[in-house]
């Protein structure tokens, strides 16, 4: 992933990333910053291909709570990817990267090549439906799916 930086004599991409430690430079290979709505990946070493391949996640029910959908492989890319997801309505996201088990989506996560990931929505309010947006952080924020969801505690 090019990163921009402004120097005396204009802008410059970077194609490296080295930082300085007591036992001499060392090459960075995944760079992240803080912001408002979570981290978001601002350098990948190595890798250009941000841009995976299509996915479609299913839409989620209707059904009782949790409602899942099934894997997407992550394919298509040489280099980490930032996600991102939101909900339009009420509802509990979490998400399974790789079968570790669902967690909490809080923030944006990182995703490689080959990585599995599906998603799921709980309820404690009663029925809540909506659409769940993933978007890629690291390809200027481009919409990888969308998907429905409609789950009842």
């Amino acid at each position: 992933m090019p990163v921009t930086v402004g120097t005396s004599g204009g802008n410059k991409t970077l194609t490296e990333m080295h930082v300085g430690t007591s036992g001499g430079n060392k090459q960075v290979t995944e760079a992240w910053v803080g912001t408002a709505s979570g981290n978001k990946l601002v350098y990948a070493a190595g890798g250009t291909d941000v841009t995976p391949s299509a996915v479609n996640w299913a839409n989620i029910g209707p059904t009782s709570s949790p409602g899942s959908n099934a894997n997407q492989t992550i394919s298509g890319i040489d280099t980490t990817i930032s996600i991102s997801a939101s909900l339009s309505g009420p509802g509990n996201l979490f998400y399974d990267l790789s079968g570790a088990g669902f967690v909490a989506y809080t923030a944006p996560f990182g995703v490689t090549n080959g990585q599995t990931l599906r998603w799921q929505v709980t309820s404690d309010l009663g029925n809540v439906t909506g659409t769940a947006t993933i978007t890629n952080d690291s390809d200027g924020s481009a919409t990888l799916d969308t998907f429905a969801y409609d789950v009842t505690a």
